[in-house]
């Protein structure tokens, strides 16, 4: 997974190019340590901590997290303290906190599903109904909201759907080599 983060944090940083034009007109020089406070404005299963990760030590910032990954936060809560040089941490803020954003809305609502199911025998899957690129975040968010594993690729397991069925009745063959 941190292979997959270090990926996804490069492309989030590059997306916004390579220079901070606002930060360096007016922070001025010299002014090496910041702190940012993530606090969360309403309630949620927190997660993408790796990803976050990724983007801080790609901007050179480090991250303190005050709760673990899957973890339910209640509003207020403080998530984590970003350190680090302030252009650099601002650099990393706004696509540290999307891919945290991202991640946690999904743990969050996944919570919700496992929480509704609770005692009926059923589980919450993850599916491949992702964002191109964000698989592995979206799985792991998954997993961090209490979700369990399903096949990630179209590699990892048979799966007969109904188009594949389709298929087999228009043409007359059987699962028989499946």
């Amino acid at each position: 997974m941190t292979g997959e983060a270090e990926r996804i944090a490069a492309l989030a940083l590059a997306e916004d190019g390579d220079t901070d034009i606002t930060s360096a007109v007016t922070i001025p020089a010299g002014l090496d340590a910041a702190d940012g406070i993530i606090q969360y404005r309403s309630g949620g299963v927190l997660a993408g901590n790796a990803w976050a990760d990724a983007v801080a030590r790609a901007c050179d910032c480090r991250i303190d997290w005050r709760a673990p990954e899957g973890r339910a936060l209640p509003p207020g809560a403080t998530v984590a303290v970003v350190r680090g040089p302030l252009a650099r941490l601002l650099r990393a803020e706004r696509p540290l906190l999307n891919l945290l954003q991202r991640a946690s809305g999904i743990a969050t609502a996944t919570r919700a599903y496992v929480d509704a199911v609770a005692g009926t025998g059923c589980r919450v899957l993850h599916t491949r109904k992702t964002a191109p690129g964000l698989r592995a975040l979206d799985i792991a968010a998954v997993l961090a909201g209490g979700g369990a594993r399903h096949r990630a690729g179209l590699s990892h397991e048979v799966m007969v759907k109904d188009n594949h069925w389709h298929a087999l009745r228009r043409t007359g063959e059987t699962l028989a080599a499946a």
